[in-house]
């Protein structure tokens, strides 16, 4: 009997705490979205700078989905522990719906997962949409992140393409610490 009513108890505590969890959800989503543009009006007030406001987004962002996997795995315990899980997990209310809840929980999941820091690049330009593409290497190059490697794969058609490319490539992966390896594919003038 008394195990009974500390389970029930502990059961109560955590759906209270899973909710209070899901309030700090909407004032940490207002403020997820404040660094959305470069020429935000917010920043330009703060005098961030846009690479800094990007850090904060993907803090805040990171700090978010840990409460949004808080939230939603205190309640599946709290629904479990009740036996109404499946009911409570499907059920479709005015004040909380657990089917789109759950849906949301999942695609949140998702996209935790792919704003991890990638393990590496590929970089795809043809002829002379190698200009953005060298610009996006020497970003990465400039960056303090670790070494990462970069795939290059890129086609021309006329070899002096490939002689104006070359030196500042070679330049750009040796001088910035880039872990460069290319793939270039020639085909001719046609």
């Amino acid at each position: 009997m008394l195990v009974k009513m500390v389970a029930e108890s502990l059961a109560m505590l955590v759906k209270m705490v899973a909710e209070s969890l899901g309030g700090l959800l909407a004032p940490n989503l207002v403020l997820l979205l404040y660094p959305i543009t470069r020429g935000s009006v917010m920043l330009q007030a703060l005098r961030l700078p846009y690479p800094e406001a990007i850090r904060y987004h993907r803090w805040v962002g990171h700090h978010t989905l840990l409460l949004v996997l808080l939230h939603c795995i205190m309640y599946y315990a709290a629904w479990g522990y009740e036996g109404i899980f499946v009911a409570k997990a499907f059920a479709q209310g005015s004040k909380a719906n657990g089917l789109f809840g759950g849906m949301a929980f999942l695609l949140s999941m998702a996209m935790w997962r792919s704003s991890q820091e990638p393990s590496g690049a590929i970089i795809i330009a043809g002829g002379v949409s190698i200009t953005p593409a060298m610009a996006v290497l020497q970003e990465l190059a400039a960056s303090s992140a670790p070494q990462k490697p970069v795939l290059l794969l890129w086609s021309f058609r006329q070899r002096h393409e490939l002689e104006l490319l070359c030196p500042p490539l070679l330049a750009l992966a040796g001088a910035l610490r880039l872990s460069l390896t290319t793939r270039l594919f020639y085909t001719g003038e046609l």
